[in-house]
């Protein structure tokens, strides 16, 4: 075969003459093309380099040459002008995705803004979770006459009152909270706490009827015992209760009744039973070595709670007194949904165990959270959470489950297989591929994440090393044609060491079904 040279410039040249003699269709009008030695031109085909690789060179042609690097250049023309126009709808794609982010700028002046819509921008304001101070109110109304005449006719804004405030601002507050609930913080004590506290519990407890949320803050001895003294004051609406941090005894609160309580945030065991039948939600969060024999006792009875979350910042030990029972007990909380634990390090993991299986009902939960505060997580693991996970049986009503740990469970996939409902799953603080074996990402019947139904979410939370090929096959996995119908959100937050472009690049690949932050450096 003759070997063929062809010069930019003459490229050139034959691409124009090709040009005024293809047909319609693109291609060259062969009877239009004389070659010498040559008596009929094959009628053209359209072929591909693969195509014409399997082709003997030495059956085709001279003209031949010349149609299939016309033919290729028209397909490589086209992949160039396809890439392009993927170029364009990613940089779309972007910019929509930033100007989905950006606020919406509207100059309305404020004499133009009805007096309900921005009362209810002032209360934006109100932080009813700061025991500190109470001055929000008294500034916004000072901005200007419409302010003020608009935070007057706000009485939800004067609805705080701190018992360290001084007794003539309470009073103003009181008077300007005209009839709606109350929230009341007993805490912060001044030089003169008990006179200022007596003062203020004359001032507010004729009005003990419209309150609804009561935060005793300080652990202060002289202040448990005035307000054990104080006549009890009849609370029939009190949802909300808080206990103060660093009580080495639950006695020392006062014995009042909350016949409505709805929620409590304590930092003792329960020490009160009268009202335990109407509470749902619970959090308990200890900064001390704590009982679990006492604090199993404590959530006894608990029939309404709904959720309930435990907090362990010291050790947990049971005072070298073994649990009466170590099996679960007959129906404990039966109407338990959600259950939050954190386990701090310098606990006594069986001591943990038997307090789990004692008093939460883990197979009814819906959603189930563990964190884990240790350096050395795989001992935790090994000893604590997988057998207590693992033993428990078959999480059929599970449908969210939040784990956050800093080592791999071994057999993840089969806890996965004891939660067939399993909507919503959430890891924090993995490194590298927090979940799935090579298989995992496999399309065919035969992979584990086949077993059971698919989710709707899954998330990462401050999640280390996350490689390319990992969240790839991640993403196809998620979204293959048995999983996209169900599935809605990928969420990779504050995640350490990734590419944007990476993640620019799997979001588009996933559909926009990827929700992404990047822990920012710090310098």
């Amino acid at each position: 075969m003759t070997t063929v040279n062809i010069f930019t410039q003459t490229i050139d040249h034959l691409l124009a003459a090709l040009t005024r003699l293809k047909n319609h269709e693109g291609h060259v009008n062969a009877p239009s093309v004389w070659v010498d030695g040559v008596d009929e031109v094959p009628t053209p085909q359209p072929t591909l380099f693969e195509k014409y690789d399997a082709v003997k060179e030495s059956d085709l042609p001279f003209i031949s040459h010349l149609r299939h690097f016309r033919s290729s250049l028209t397909i490589l023309k086209h992949e160039r002008a396809v890439l392009f126009r993927l170029l364009d709808g990613v940089d779309g794609a972007i910019s929509d995705m930033y100007d989905a982010y950006l606020g919406l700028e509207l100059a309305v002046g404020i004499r133009r803004l009805p007096n309900a819509l921005l009362s209810k921008i002032l209360e934006f304001g109100m932080d009813f979770y700061d025991s500190y101070e109470n001055k929000y109110p008294v500034k916004i109304s000072q901005v200007c006459k419409r302010f003020r005449e608009v935070a007057l006719l706000t009485p939800s804004l004067w609805s705080k009152m701190l018992s360290h405030n001084p007794i003539v601002e309470s009073e103003v507050f009181l008077s300007r909270s005209k009839g709606v609930s109350l929230s009341i913080y007993i805490g912060r004590p001044r030089s003169n706490k008990l006179e200022v506290l007596h003062q203020f519990l004359d001032l507010v407890t004729p009005h003990s009827a419209r309150w609804s949320s009561l935060f005793l803050v300080s652990s202060d001895a002289d202040v448990l015992d005035v307000l054990r003294s104080y006549p009890a004051p009849s609370l029939p609406r009190v949802t909300e209760y808080l206990t103060p941090r660093s009580l080495s005894d639950a006695s020392a609160l006062p014995q009042w009744e909350l016949g409505k309580l709805v929620h409590i945030t304590g930092h003792t065991p329960l020490p009160f039973v009268h009202w335990k039948s109407t509470l749902m939600d619970c959090h308990l969060s200890f900064d001390r070595d704590l009982d679990l024999n006492a604090l199993s006792e404590s959530l006894r009875d608990l029939s309404s709670l709904e959720t309930l979350t435990v907090e362990f910042y010291g050790a947990c030990r049971n005072n070298n007194q073994p649990f009466i029972e170590t099996e679960l007990e007959d129906n404990p909380l039966p109407n338990l949904k959600a259950f939050k634990f954190m386990l701090s390090d310098g606990s006594e993991n069986g001591v943990v165990m038997d307090f789990l299986r004692r008093s939460v009902p883990l197979t009814q939960l819906v959603s189930l959270s563990i964190t884990l505060e240790y350096d050395e997580y795989a001992t935790v693991l090994a000893d604590l959470i997988q057998p207590i996970l693992l033993e428990s049986g078959s999480y059929s009503n599970l449908k969210n489950f939040d784990f956050e740990y800093r080592a791999e469970i071994i057999d993840f996939e089969d806890l996965l297989f004891q939660m067939p409902q399993l909507e919503h799953l959430t890891i924090g603080r993995a490194g590298s591929r927090p979940i799935g074996a090579e298989s995992v990402f496999l399309d065919d019947a035969d992979t584990p994440w086949s077993y059971y139904q698919p989710l709707k979410t899954l998330s990462f939370l401050n999640t280390t090393d996350l490689d390319e090929a990992y969240l790839v096959a991640l993403g196809d996995k998620l979204t293959n044609e048995r999983n996209a119908p169900t599935f809605q959100m990928l969420c990779l937050f504050r995640c350490e060491d990734v590419d944007e472009r990476v993640l620019r690049r799997l979001e588009l690949r996933m559909n926009g079904k990827l929700e992404w932050t990047i822990q920012p450096e710090v310098y």
